[in-house]
């Protein structure tokens, strides 16, 4: 899913432009320290996920270097509990907190496109008025 784009409309003055929602505002916000925290779950999994790999049988090391190369794009590990249960729990603890920020990260981008779509809609009302 593509992040909303905000625009001004050039030519109007700034006070005739409905200001953006604070739930806009909130959520935008929020998404952009849940990114600075995912980044940082990131650094914390990368170097573990490659030093298992080795020790791993090879029923386990597919989904767990696929995991790994689906952390590094953003993405939620897909691991399923079977493999989760036969990694260190320290690291199972990285892997299932990474599923539940991305899980969040994604209800939060679902939750701003609605709250976009009816601040877009808002706007045009009063514009067109």
């Amino acid at each position: 899913m593509a992040l909303p784009t905000l625009v001004r409309l050039g030519g109007l003055p700034v006070r005739a432009v409905p200001e953006t929602s604070a739930a806009v505002i909130g959520n935008l916000d929020y998404l952009r320290r849940l990114d600075e925290v995912l980044d940082g779950a990131a650094k914390q999994l990368l170097d573990p996920l490659y030093e298992i790999v080795p020790t791993l049988d090879k029923t386990e090391r597919r989904p767990v270097l696929r995991a790994k190369r689906r952390v590094f794009q953003g993405r939620a590990t897909g691991l399923s509990e079977e493999v989760l249960a036969a990694l260190p729990a320290e690291l199972r603890a990285l892997l299932e907190r990474w599923d539940a920020l991305v899980a969040r990260k994604e209800e939060t981008r679902a939750r701003l496109a609605v709250l976009v779509d009816v601040d877009l809609d808002r706007s045009r009302e009063l514009l067109a008025a």
